[in-house]
């Protein structure tokens, strides 16, 4: 950096400074990472320069939703958005695909959060529709958390079989890229809601699926907990000792 001040190299400040802030990231001090991304974006707008310009808008907007800086974030992702329109045409047509992928889920991500249910699902459908003209493995991986996030929504809306759909289509992104881990996760939520539903046979029949994964990955907290959900439903099927003999194992 003081390289960058001593010959007064703009760009090269932007680059240091977001440098910084994804270190403050990865370290989750998010205070810090927003402090370091505002000079970011100060260096990148004297430079014109619209890699970092955006690359600070959006890991800032990311800072404040980890820091549960709900309005800020919605406020930041406004002016990126005024931001894209003044850049238009001067990057290239999947950069802006992806600036706009990213101005959407990560409202989304703050809407879902902050309880701004259909404002959330609208967000997530819009980072769809980018997704899929992106068309990478990435992008499918997008699409795939894009749909989770509706699921969940419907689920705490209490609408079951919508959530169930919108559960489904997740996996079956997940399925494409062959991400046990992110398939199992979806199973367990798949059989929480099938147990919201008081179908306690197909929720055991989930929970069992992403038990095993989970095990096999090694992903104790994750398994323990479709553990405990297959004694939740022997309880509610009465099967209490064999209910008992789940739980117990859930926190083995």
């Amino acid at each position: 950096l003081n390289i960058a001040q001593a010959i007064n190299d703009t760009v090269g400040k932007a680059s240091l400074w977001q440098a910084w802030a994804q270190i403050y990231q990865d370290n989750e001090q998010y205070a810090e990472a927003i402090r370091c991304t505002d000079s970011t974006l100060r260096f990148a707008a004297m430079a014109a320069n619209h890699e970092y310009l955006f690359a600070a808008y959006f890991k800032k907007a990311f800072c404040l939703y980890k820091n549960s800086s709900y309005t800020q974030g919605k406020k930041l992702l406004a002016e990126a958005e005024l931001q894209l329109k003044k850049y238009a045409g001067k990057f290239s047509s999947s950069d802006s695909l992806d600036y706009w992928r990213k101005r959407y889920e990560y409202e989304g991500w703050i809407d879902y959060s902050a309880g701004n249910y259909e404002q959330a699902m609208a967000n997530m459908r819009k980072g769809i529709a980018i997704n899929r003209q992106l068309a990478s493995a990435s992008a499918t991986e997008n699409i795939a958390s894009d749909y989770w996030y509706i699921g969940r929504i419907y689920k705490e809306q209490g609408f079951y079989e919508k959530s169930l759909q919108a559960y489904d289509s997740s996996y079956q992104m997940y399925a494409q890229l062959n991400s046990d881990y992110s398939m199992a996760y979806t199973q367990n939520d798949i059989g929480r809601v099938y147990y919201s539903m008081g179908k306690y046979t197909e929720s055991k029949r989930f929970h069992n699926m992403a038990y095993a994964t989970m095990m096999r990955l090694e992903k104790w907290d994750y398994a323990g907990y479709a553990k405990s959900m297959m004694g939740s439903n022997l309880e509610m099927e009465d099967s209490i000792p064999a209910s008992i003999d789940a739980h117990n194992a859930a926190i083995e």
